[in-house]
Parts: structure tokens; sequence; C-alpha cells
């Protein structure tokens, strides 16, 4: 009797998971450029994938859906492997999945790696990444959560997937906020004393407090837009790499005041890049393009009207010598006493 192929992974699959082993799936292959990248698995892709597409210069496709365990991601995977054969060679895949099988007491959170083994196996050698389990508050260092998701089910992955494992959560954990452009709070020490992404990258709402924030998303996309490209997924610029920083003309500001915003592109001793930057947040343009002068760019003035932490991001686009970089930074905005939250702003003046 010839078995199919589908049938035999899922069965390698059950088996494997079963006898509480993994195997080496893959090591560290550079499988060429692609032109594009699905994004897979449950709500922790929200939004981060539109911040990566600008990034690698490449379509991100996100194909994730909140709530899905890894079992449920496999079926929409092995749907698309069998329905777009002419893509499979050509497209890098990224798998942030598995929290629901670690959340919920009615799954079994050892399904996870063999799960994302038997996934990688349908798809070229190097064009699977699956991504570490991310953590909440209540899943800290020392908690039978924390084991689960952390310690077993990211050991595992990390053993069998080797160069090919994409560790987010830890980085997070150690460089979010210096990448984020924020100062720790007391509260993001406590979190990072316990292995814990720091709340100022998390969102402070109801619902899952594994969940990124903007702030969050966006060190997620910078951390990614670093692995693929070590693993060959984009052409590497030849240009000479660029550090953007922001700065703010004040930060924290009350509502109501004019603030602009200054990126400083630097490339060390190379040389003074010269070109545009754009800045914005929330996706919105603050101004048009702005030139470099002496590697200096000033925003538009903003008036900043809503409180609460806003993202401010720059983008410089790179000149024929020096590659494009992004710089971001998190301007804190408070209520001025006896005003309201908005108020309008001039003429010429954007309204954050």
């Amino acid at each position: 009797m010839i078995l199919s192929r589908r049938f035999f992974l899922a069965t390698l699959t059950l088996l494997v998971s079963s006898l509480g082993f993994v195997v080496p799936a893959q090591s560290a292959v550079a499988a060429g450029p692609v032109t594009q990248i699905a994004v897979w698995g449950d709500s922790m892709t929200q939004v981060w994938p539109d911040y990566l597409q600008d990034l690698v210069g490449v379509r991100v496709l996100n194909m994730g859906v909140g709530g899905d365990t890894v079992q449920e991601t496999q079926a929409l995977f092995d749907a698309w492997v069998r329905n777009n054969p002419g893509e499979v060679a050509t497209t890098g895949h990224l798998c942030w999945c598995g929290h629901p099988n670690t959340n919920r007491k009615s799954e079994d959170h050892r399904t996870v790696v063999p799960t994302l083994q038997a996934m990688a196996a349908e798809v070229p050698r190097g064009l699977f990444m699956p991504i570490g389990l991310t953590n909440g508050p209540d899943q800290g260092s020392g908690t039978l959560a924390y084991q689960e998701a952390v310690v077993d089910v990211n050991g595992d992955m990390s053993r069998a997937f080797r160069a090919m494992y994409a560790e987010v959560r830890r980085f997070l954990v150690t460089d979010g906020l210096d990448v984020a452009g924020i100062t720790p709070t007391q509260e993001d020490r406590n979190n990072i004393a316990i292995d814990v992404p720091p709340a100022s990258l998390r969102t402070d709402g109801p619902g899952n407090p594994a969940h990124l924030n903007d702030a969050g998303r966006r060190v997620t996309a910078i951390r990614l837009n670093d692995l693929v490209r070590a693993a060959g997924w984009v052409r590497t610029d030849t240009r000479t790499p660029t550090e953007v920083d922001v700065a703010a003309s004040a930060n924290p500001v009350t509502s109501g005041t004019l603030v602009r915003f200054t990126a400083t592109v630097s490339a060390g001793a190379s040389g003074v890049p010269t070109g545009t930057v754009q800045f914005e947040v929330y996706g919105r343009k603050i101004g048009g393009p702005v030139p470099l002068v002496n590697g200096v760019a000033t925003s538009v003035p903003a008036k900043a009207t809503l409180t609460g932490d806003h993202p401010i991001e720059a983008n410089y686009f790179g000149d024929a010598t020096f590659a494009p970089g992004t710089g971001l930074i998190v301007l804190h905005v408070d209520r001025a006493p006896g005003t309201a939250n908005s108020t309008p702003a001039g003429p010429g003046v954007f309204t954050l």
C-alpha cells in the first residue's frame, strides 16, 4: 500500500508528539530571495506584518486568525500549499503559532512543535521560520504557564529548527525598550525581572495581556526584518547601513503643546547621508518628506492634542550611497489641567 505524503506527515506528527521528543527539522539554509512572505498564526499576528512589509520591500500576507490553534493554522497552511503550487518555491513563511495550545486546558502544548515540523516539511528547506511563543505578566518565570510555553515549547522549537527559529519574545524583553526609544518604568523593570516583555510594549486594555501595542509591534517587525534577511529571504542592500535617531523638542508634553521632531541620520565615519525623511504617526504623514541638512531633518510643528503614548516614526529613504533606515520615539502626552482632551490646531500645523 502506498501512503500519501500528507497522511505520512500527519502520522509522524501524532507519533512524535506522543513520544515527547522533537527531530531537528531545518538548519541554517540560505534559501534565496523570496517574492513574498506569508505570516501564519493566532492573534499575535495583528498589525506588525504591515510594518514588516515596509521594511523588507516584498509583499507580506497576513494569514493569521485570532484564536486558532496550531492545528487549525496547519489546516489553512496545507490548503494554501495545495492551492498555490506556483508560489511555494518563492514564498517564505513566518509562523507565530501555538499560543491557544498553551492557554487552553483542553489543548496539549506538546503537539505544537511536531505540528510545526510537519508544516515545514511541506515547503522547500529554509522557507519556514517559526516564532517562539511569547508571554504576559501572568506567565512569568516560575509559573507553570512559563514552563510549558517558554521552557518546553520554545526550547523544543529552538532545538528542532536551529538557525531557522525566530526568537522575538526574548528580544522584546532584553532590547525592545531600547529599540522603541522608551525609558523603562518600574512596571517594565518588574516585568523584565520575571522574563516578560515589558508593559510599555504590551496592550493595557482588556484581553490577552501578552498582546503587543503599536510600539511592541514595530519592534517585532524590526526584529523579524533582521532575521529574514539573515535567512537570505530578502536581497541584502549593498549601500552603507544607516542609523536614524529621533528626538522631540519636548517629551513628555501636555495637551495643546506644539512639538517638532528631528531625525538624525548617521553612518559612522562613512560620510553624511543625503536625501529625505518622512515623519509619521499611526501611518499618518506629519507633513511631507523633509530634506536632510547635514544629516538632520526637522518636521513641521505638530500639535499634541490626544493624551497617551504615540509612536513617532521617521523613515529615511536612502540615497545612492546610504541605505534606508527607520527610527522610532514614543511621545507621551498628558492632559493639561482644566482643558479638554483635544483642541484645534492652527493652519499649517499637524494635529496629533
